[in-house]
């Protein structure tokens, strides 16, 4: 039987690491022997802590990687791409030959490929099925494989593959299924539904999803649980049924994601009753014009409207995401977000991302054509890092994105007062150094279970990378 390692840079909170555990649960199965090799990404771009890119280029990098994947001494080492980490992919590869590594290598793509010997196409859990098929002999240089993995027959993840990094007592990372039957313009979930075809947004049974948790608490004892599905709530009939289970066997606190218009009183009463402590809604921005014409959100602003008052009323936490970065997004949008996050009785955090321009994405394709964009900037940076916006608005954005930042300091008196003042002006002079701690401790303050987890587990991971 074959060995294989895994090499992986990024965030552990993401699609692509769960994906990684259910490879390497797939593999152990078969018979083969999987390890982890993790360049992590602590102060990189993708990090949405505390981005230091000169400190994680010291600490972190494609070379170091290779050489601890070389000596591994596997047969295999296999890559999962995703939409920006084809350049770390290539860098990755050549590194791995100039150690002289005399295994094979083998990448997963979504939508190309950088050298490996083998390539592998199609939904990562199918064609690698068909990957481990042909171990330990000779592999084509091409697997194709179309249609979609069966996910209740599916191995439970490998919850050892990441746990020598991640801290699961503290909290868990879950996904009921896959995918998301939106079609907004700015996100990967229509990118990887055209790339696996039809039907590619589903959820396992709600048992399948409950013997995962169960193995999670007995094995780590952990604390909360963050389901990472894009829309949580979208199937109202299975939500009912999986948290009745789930009530009565895991009782842990959960967070998870909602979306307007699958979301209503009911709901929200039986998520607060369930063990829910915060629901994470994709807003993005308040004009609706952006929302609809550009973004290709599904549902209106009234209907985001009842979903937050639905939360009010039951007295469940909620999140908003808010993006910073669209084409036409003006200094009145951002103004009167602010008045309107001001009135909102149970939010509990505005989340602030930048808009990242990926190439294939719906909204990409509109920037172009309107010449918000240019080629060069494609697929750069992260949603925690890098200003893409255009020039006019860039001291505006920096501003209220501080600002929002702030939000659990201010509460909601004190981000009225700035708004409506004028005051949020300066918040743009605020050092990014000063923000981030205050923006802790605003968590902290408020009781955010999210907070907590990065202050108990952050120190440790600086503390390791530094004496690695």
């Amino acid at each position: 039987m074959a060995e294989l390692v895994f090499l992986y840079k990024g965030r552990y909170w993401v699609r692509e690491a769960r994906t990684l555990e259910t490879l390497s649960a797939m593999a152990r199965a078969a018979g083969h022997g999987t390890a982890l090799v993790y360049d992590r990404d602590l102060f990189g771009v993708s990090d949405n802590v505390v981005s230091l890119p000169w400190l994680n280029r010291l600490l972190f990098g494609p070379a170091g990687a290779a050489q601890k994947a070389a000596a591994a001494g596997a047969a295999w080492v296999v890559l999962l791409e995703n939409l920006n980490n084809k350049q770390w992919i290539a860098d990755s590869l050549a590194a791995l030959a100039a150690t002289g590594h005399k295994g094979g290598t083998a990448v997963l793509a979504c939508s190309g490929s950088a050298g490996a010997s083998v390539n592998l196409y199609g939904e990562p859990e199918l064609v690698f099925a068909d990957f481990l098929k042909a171990l330990p002999g000779r592999v084509p240089a091409e697997i194709r494989t179309d249609g979609l993995a069966d996910l209740e027959t599916l191995p439970l993840p490998d919850l050892g593959l990441f746990s020598r990094y991640e801290d699961f007592s503290l909290s868990y990372m879950a996904y009921a299924g896959k995918g998301c039957s939106g079609a907004c313009s700015y996100c990967e979930e229509p990118f990887y539904r055209k790339a696996y075809g039809a039907g590619y947004a589903r959820q396992r049974s709600p048992a399948r999803v409950i013997s995962e948790l169960r193995a999670v608490k007995e094995s780590f004892g952990t604390a909360e649980i963050t389901f990472k599905d894009s829309v949580f709530t979208a199937d109202r009939a299975w939500l009912k049924d999986f948290l009745a289970l789930y009530r009565r066997e895991i009782g842990l606190p959960f967070k998870c994601f909602g979306r307007a218009d699958a979301f209503d009183p009911e709901t929200a009463a039986l998520l607060k009753a369930s063990g829910c402590y915060c629901v994470e809604f994709g807003l993005q921005t308040f004009n609706g014009e952006l929302r609809s014409r550009v973004l290709k959100r599904p549902e209106s602003l009234e209907a985001v409207a009842l979903a937050f008052a639905a939360c009010d009323t039951a007295g469940l936490a909620y999140d908003a995401d808010y993006i910073f970065g669209l084409p036409g997004e003006t200094e009145a949008d951002h103004l009167a977000a602010a008045l309107k996050f001001s009135s909102m009785k149970r939010l509990n955090r505005i989340k602030c991302h930048n808009l990242v321009y990926y190439k294939g994405f719906g909204i990409t394709d509109y920037a172009l054509k309107e010449g918000w964009v240019d080629e060069a900037a494609l697929s750069r940076g992260d949603f925690f890092s890098g200003d893409r916006a255009a020039p006019a608005m860039r001291a505006a954005n920096s501003a209220f994105r501080k600002l929002f930042k702030l939000y659990g300091l201010l509460g909601n008196v004190g981000l009225r007062a700035a708004a409506a003042s004028g005051l949020w002006r300066l918040f743009r002079f605020v050092p990014g150094f000063i923000v981030k701690p205050l923006e802790l401790l605003s968590g902290l303050l408020k009781g955010d279970r999210r907070f907590l987890v990065y202050f108990k587990i952050y120190p440790r991971r600086v503390l390791g990378a530094l004496i690695k």
